[in-house]
């Protein structure tokens, strides 16, 4: 995600959830993912919360 700078990324929200640890964990630069959409499982209460307050930039979509 951080070499190619990547902007959007679909998948369940367990997916983003290591990807958030493991870019806090070694301060990576996510700032070019605008979108990021989960679908397919159930988001968990508030997720979509901490997802815009990790990364501010990013619009979580639930579909």
């Amino acid at each position: 995600m951080v070499r190619e700078r990547i902007t959007f990324f679909a998948g369940v929200a367990a997916m983003l959830r290591p990807i958030l640890l493991k870019a806090e964990d070694t301060a990576s630069d996510l700032s070019s993912l605008r979108l990021f959409v989960m679908g397919g499982s159930p988001v968990p209460e508030g997720f979509t919360a901490e997802v815009r307050r990790r990364l501010p930039g990013i619009n979580p979509g639930n579909v």
